[in-house]
């Protein structure tokens, strides 16, 4: 349902405010093992920055990722889960489009 509501550029600002990201972040941590809370999870994280430089910023830094580990992360508790990789993938595309100094600290995600 968050997602889906990210999808409108006016709602990832609301969202964002509510400070929304850091319970998806909270919950994608908590639960690194259920592949559907990371999909679902990882499809809010991927609309919410579509297009939204402050977002991801804020994704960044809440979830205190870089690239390589949501990678890593993904792989690595997911490798045969295609949903989840393909979210996850859809996250890295949208958070590469800030700054990389800005992805730089690294967290278990």
């Amino acid at each position: 349902m968050l997602a889906n509501l990210a999808c409108i550029t006016d709602n990832q600002i609301v969202i964002a405010v509510a400070g929304d990201t850091s319970v998806v972040v909270w919950a994608m941590k908590a639960y690194k093992k259920h592949s559907t809370l990371k999909q679902q999870g990882c499809f809010a994280l991927t609309n919410l920055a579509n297009g939204n430089a402050d977002n991801q910023i804020t994704i960044a830094t809440v979830a205190c990722i870089s690239v390589k580990c949501v990678s890593n992360e993904l792989r690595n508790a997911h490798p045969l889960h295609v949903g989840v990789q393909r979210r996850g993938d859809q996250v890295l595309k949208n958070l590469g489009t800030t700054d990389d100094a800005d992805l730089q600290r690294a967290d278990n995600f």
